[in-house]
């Protein structure tokens, strides 16, 4: 998308002219003008690839010649003109907002979303006579079966370093979220999860099995003990031994 130069492009000198509440179309006349172009729109989109280019040109060209009016006072403005001016530059943003989607990850924006509600969530509600730790300590034992606590309060993320081209697994959670700060505005921006970052991605496929099959459990040696015991120090997985003969 940096790469883009129609991203890139400043607005037309004189946009304020023609753009804004202020200046959109107030009389049944210039209202009805306008929503009869916008219903040439429609129909132009059934136009061939050649004759909408040429379209795009002439609307960039209209919005460049409305640019190099004078500022009122000095001349007065052509109310036409300014009209096809007004509905170029529409065009155009509605174009630059469609084409925008070529350039967004759904997965990517999912995942900043969901990040930024564990980040605003209530945290896990305890129970009477419950601890932060469930079940044996990983760091004692090396044979165990992990699984998540609550798949809903963790989120695995993995953050690329466009310049390094490294890449980071990101494990959020709401463990430490405090009660008294969910949903509230202030200062929201700077809050954040609970996280632990991992180099790599070597975890990812271990940490994408736990939410495949909760709530069955995973050998804890496909995370790897210094893994399973962080997250079971957060409070976010719990352990357990694996039957007798396994």
């Amino acid at each position: 998308m940096k790469e883009d130069v129609a991203f890139r492009e400043g607005v037309p000198v004189n946009w304020m002219r023609y753009m804004g509440r202020l200046m959109a179309p107030v009389t049944v006349e210039t209202a009805a003008r306008e929503a009869g172009e916008d219903e040439d729109n429609a129909s132009d989109d059934e136009a061939t690839a050649e004759e909408e280019d040429d379209s795009s040109m002439a609307a960039e060209e209209e919005v460049e010649k409305v640019a190099r009016v004078p500022p009122q006072g000095e001349t007065q403005a052509d109310p036409e003109a300014l009209m096809r001016a007004r509905k170029a530059f529409k065009g155009h943003v509605k174009e630059l907002i469609a084409k925008l989607g070529e350039y967004v990850d759904e997965d990517d924006a999912a995942d900043q979303t969901a990040v930024d509600f564990i980040a605003l969530r209530t945290p896990p509600a305890p129970r009477a006579g419950e601890t932060k730790t469930h079940g044996p300590s990983p760091a004692a034992q090396g044979n165990l079966l992990v699984r998540w606590r609550n798949p809903a309060w963790v989120r695995v993320a993995v953050e690329s370093d466009v310049e390094t081209m490294e890449s980071t697994t990101l494990i959020f959670h709401c463990a430490d979220n405090k009660m008294s700060q969910h949903m509230m505005s202030d200062d929201a921006s700077k809050r954040t999860p609970g996280t632990l970052e991992i180099s790599g991605v070597d975890k990812v496929a271990a940490l994408s099995e736990m939410y495949r099959v909760w709530p069955d459990w995973v050998d804890m040696q496909k995370l790897g003990q210094g893994l399973t015991t962080s997250l079971w120090e957060e409070g976010v997985v719990q352990t357990k031994a694996p039957p007798e003969g396994m």
